[in-house]
């Protein structure tokens, strides 16, 4: 029912078997309750649950059933977590070879991954409808109620009755009173809301999310740092792949993002995990972006496992002693420090690859102050603030891409001569950034030390 914004609602949870009261009061000009007919506002519904066995897709807020009303059959697919970015419900006819849309095969892929679809909970849902009439016969109200049972391999689990009551502006305070209080008579407790279907399942169901909102994850503690860090990409990748409409480009840039943060993180995650993840996350930044089919293998949907692992449980080793700041702290010093001494080996004629380890090591230091900005201590970010400045331009003494010019000329003869020229412009170019960075580094990290 819609509320609108003068009317009022009360929630109210009855005993399973208690019957609704008559609503009749002469006095205070309510006459009773009369039943709405029409299979919009009554019926009898069976609703079958689909899940994997550790019940993923309702940790996550998703909830995929098929149902079942007047000997009609649909599947249901609804979202209330995930509001903003999915739908709320997505309803499908049932045809007649049964099996699940591939519009909705489609939406729960990413919660689903690698799991087996199958039958967790059946819920008997009968639904009644009523208007409130006052001693005019005119409706002031209208009253839901629904009875539901639960059930799993075949026993009853729980039983809920939940009422909802629905009056007009004009209904004044004392009519009210006495619904409510005619309600709690009947064995009424009032709720401000009603507990989610997860809560009534239970376990597994209530359970830690595989894709939990980092606001919603207490971070004092390293484990619950790492898992928000971890949890805002995870989110954002699958919001990427589902509702991007450049699917793989958009999963492609999350990805490249989360590989910076892991790769900072990287001390105080398990390396085993670390290097299966980063080889995963190598390879789709690899992945042609017009090709959005890999998104559905089995390769990613086990790197989706191995990430939604580590927001519920992330492997930290001996952090997990630490509190997060330490952790923080920690980590900012490590990589400030390795950063330090890459730079410090530097000398306008060290190679490529020299250049290119040191400027890895600054963006994982940058990485790392960014990621423990709001909880590192003001000592750790003033270090790794002070190596930012002494490493500014040191993207500009990297490889732009005389590497490519070469290889270009060598496919087009007729345009050697004027690469070749491009070519020789560049190097000059990168060894004059990088003389003047190791000139800037000697000088700032000289006035630190003195």
């Amino acid at each position: 029912m819609t509320v609108h914004h003068d009317e009022a609602l009360l929630r109210v949870e009855l005993p399973f078997a208690a019957e609704l009261p008559r609503f009749r009061n002469d006095d205070l000009g309510l006459r009773n309750l009369s039943a709405r007919l029409g299979p919009l506002s009554s019926g009898d519904q069976v609703v079958t649950l689909l899940d994997a066995p550790d019940q993923r897709l309702l940790r996550s807020g998703v909830q995929l059933a098929h149902r079942v009303a007047d000997e009609v059959g649909e599947w249901y697919l609804a979202a209330p977590d995930w509001l903003v970015d999915l739908p709320a419900e997505h309803v499908v006819p049932l045809t007649d070879d049964g099996d699940l849309p591939d519009e909705i095969l489609q939406w729960t892929r990413p919660f689903r991954r690698n799991g087996t679809l199958g039958p967790v909970a059946a819920l008997t849902v009968t639904r009644r409808e009523f208007t409130v009439r006052n001693v005019a016969g005119e409706s002031v109200g209208r009253v839901l109620q629904e009875r539901v049972t639960v059930r799993r391999t075949g026993l009853i689990t729980a039983r809920f009755h939940e009422v909802t009551v629905q009056v007009q502006a004009e209904v004044t305070v004392e009519q009210r009173a006495w619904i409510r209080q005619a309600l709690i008579m009947a064995g009424a407790s009032v709720v401000d809301a009603f507990p989610q279907l997860v809560q009534r399942l239970g376990a597994p169901a209530t359970g830690p999310s595989d894709f939990p909102d980092p606001a919603d994850i207490e971070v004092d503690a390293v484990r619950g740092w790492v898992s928000a860090v971890v949890a805002g990409h995870v989110r954002r990748l699958v919001l990427a792949d589902l509702c991007d409409p450049r699917p793989m480009t958009a999963v492609q840039d999350r990805a490249t993002r989360l590989r910076a943060d892991l790769a900072a993180l990287s001390p105080l995650l398990g390396p085993d995990w670390m290097s299966e993840v980063s080889l995963d996350l190598a390879w789709l930044g690899r992945l042609d972006p017009t090709d959005p089919g890999p998104l559905q293998g089995q390769r990613y949907l086990g790197l989706l496992d191995a990430l939604a692992s580590c927001t519920r449980h992330p492997d930290v080793g001996d952090a997990a002693l630490l509190d997060s700041r330490q952790a923080a702290d920690q980590l900012i010093r490590d990589t400030v420090a390795e950063a330090v001494l890459q730079c410090d080996a530097l000398t306008d004629r060290s190679d490529d690859d020299q250049w290119q380890s040191a400027l890895e090591a600054v963006r994982r230091a940058a990485d790392a102050a960014s990621l423990g900005r709001r909880i590192s201590s003001k000592k750790a970010r003033r270090r790794a603030t002070r190596v930012r400045r002494a490493t500014r331009g040191i993207d500009s003494c990297v490889d732009d891409g005389a590497a490519w010019l070469v290889e270009r000329a060598a496919a087009e003869p007729a345009a050697a001569f004027e690469l070749g020229r491009e070519y020789e412009r560049r190097l000059r170019r990168l060894r004059r950034n990088r003389r003047n960075f190791v000139a800037h580094w000697v000088d700032s990290t000289a006035k630190q030390r003195t």
